[in-house]
């Protein structure tokens, strides 16, 4: 079977004009076009219904239940994420501050970058002014508390005006 094409319009240029072939108009065309569409949208709604179906969960969440990075990270990775102060250890489960202080090798977190991630851990104002209180003689105090979300947390802290200020955070387990 032959295929006959029409004349379109003619291109012109400065120079040269052609004239290009287009094919022939169908009557089936849309129909085609249509069915694709329709196939294509039932394709999606049936992988969306078994992946729902699939995780088991009607909570609303993305993906039936998928959390959000944020929701995933311990209350210390938000924190750290957030101010970008201190060092986490224990996969996130405890967070290192290493105050500055006179000797060249001391930490070098300022008390000023300090306060940013002890505000961001909801440190409460009485261990606040424990923190700056502490004298070089009084060794490594500890203290907790729990924050609004109801994760328990403790500080451990010792300073030294040489060694300046360490601070080790840790999610307190419940047992």
């Amino acid at each position: 079977m032959t295929q006959q094409y029409e004349m379109a319009e003619p291109i012109e240029t400065e120079s040269i004009t052609a004239e290009v072939l287009a094919p022939p108009p169908t009557k089936r065309g849309w129909k085609i076009t249509a069915m694709v569409g329709v196939v294509a949208a039932l394709g999606g709604l049936g992988i969306g219904w078994v992946i729902g179906a699939n995780t088991g969960s009607n909570s609303g969440a993305p993906l039936g239940g998928a959390m959000s990075v944020a929701d995933q990270q311990t209350m210390i990775e938000r924190a750290v994420a957030e101010t970008g102060v201190g060092e986490i250890q224990d996969a996130g489960k405890s967070l290192f501050i290493d105050g500055m202080g006179k000797d060249a090798n001391s930490g070098d977190i300022s008390w000023t970058r300090a306060e940013l991630v002890l505000d961001a851990l909801e440190v409460p104002d009485s261990l606040m002014s424990k923190l700056g209180q502490t004298r070089a003689l009084d060794g490594t105090l500890t203290d907790t508390w729990t924050a609004e979300d109801g994760t328990e947390l403790r500080a451990s802290w010792t300073y030294h005006p040489d060694a300046g200020m360490d601070i080790v955070i840790e999610t307190v387990e419940s047992d």
